[in-house]
């Protein structure tokens, strides 16, 4: 078998809620290290996107930690730089989706399903001390992230990759690493799963993304045109993007933002992230503003009551 496995750590608490991706491998076979490495990396990119839709705010390192001992194994820690209380359910929910994002047909997942699987043996440990309310409500919240069909994008990159090394003849995700997961995806349906358009896309070579965060304002330009400004989010360090909210700019010329535009201001905003695929992995090439939520603006005078 194969193992990656990623945690996710409660920076104030000694506990973690563990996911693991398990493949099933031809008996006396080894996967190749290639098709191994890229589907590592369309796991992270997997688990990362659903915690950033969990929260924005979130800021995550994902570390390569060890091999497994007998096997060829990626475990990596996704470390959260800012910490969640101690059995935070939001915890739980990103371990969860992403395992059930593995699943096979992710869009059967109703909120019963959910809950019997988060009451099961493939469950994350720390699903086991929340109230059976918690699970309820988690179970719901889970099941329409599911049928909406969040990181799908993400799923069938895994899927693509995996399906270019016979040697894996299956998938499966569980929250107890180490263990088998009561349900396995066998190669066969890997094609299906993974669809044209992620090959089209990988062949292509760029993509774009967007995303809605809250950033701190570095350095504005105060003229009303198209230009590159600078911000950071979080503790990440600064980048830079292109302002193209053409309303938030006249709004600008016209003194219309309801807020002082200066160095720490905190902005939400709407960035259009343009990316291309190199060495296994997406590359930010260019990033845009395309929509400024707040600061908000008023609206323009008028001459006409």
């Amino acid at each position: 078998m194969v193992d990656i496995v990623a945690s996710f750590e409660d920076d104030l608490v000694d506990e973690a809620a563990s996911v693991t991706l398990y493949f099933d491998l031809a008996e006396g076979r080894k996967a190749d290290l290639e098709t191994a490495a890229r589907t590592a990396i369309a796991f992270a990119e997997m688990v990362r996107h659903i915690a950033v839709q969990a929260d924005f705010t979130a800021e995550i390192r994902i570390e390569l930690e060890s091999g497994t001992a007998g096997s060829l194994g990626l475990n990596a820690i996704i470390r959260w730089a800012k910490g969640f209380a101690s059995r935070h359910p939001i915890l739980v929910s990103i371990a969860a989706t992403t395992l059930l994002n593995l699943q096979g047909d992710v869009r059967s997942w109703t909120t019963g399903k959910v809950l019997d699987w988060l009451n099961g043996t493939d469950a994350p440990i720390a699903a086991r001390a929340l109230s059976v309310e918690e699970r309820k409500a988690l179970a719901a919240e889970i099941s329409k992230l599911l049928v909406n069909g969040i990181a799908e994008k993400e799923r069938r990159q895994i899927y693509y990759e995996a399906s270019k090394d016979p040697v894996i003849t299956g998938i499966g995700a569980t929250g107890i690493p180490g263990k088998r997961p009561a349900v396995i995806v066998p190669s066969e349906d890997f094609a299906r799963l993974a669809g044209q358009p992620i090959a089209d896309e990988v062949m292509s070579k760029s993509r774009v993304q967007t995303t809605i965060s809250t950033v701190t304002l570095v350095r504005p330009r105060l003229k009303a045109e198209v230009a590159s400004w600078r911000f950071q989010h979080g503790s990440m360090p600064e980048f830079s993007a292109e302002m193209k909210d053409r309303a938030f700019l006249d709004a600008m010329a016209d003194d219309r933002i309801n807020l002082p535009l200066k160095v720490g201001t905190e902005m939400e905003v709407e960035i259009e992230a343009e990316e291309v695929f190199e060495g296994g992995v997406w590359v930010v090439r260019k990033r845009s503003v395309t929509r400024v939520i707040s600061p908000s603006t008023s609206p323009p005078s008028s001459l006409f009551k």
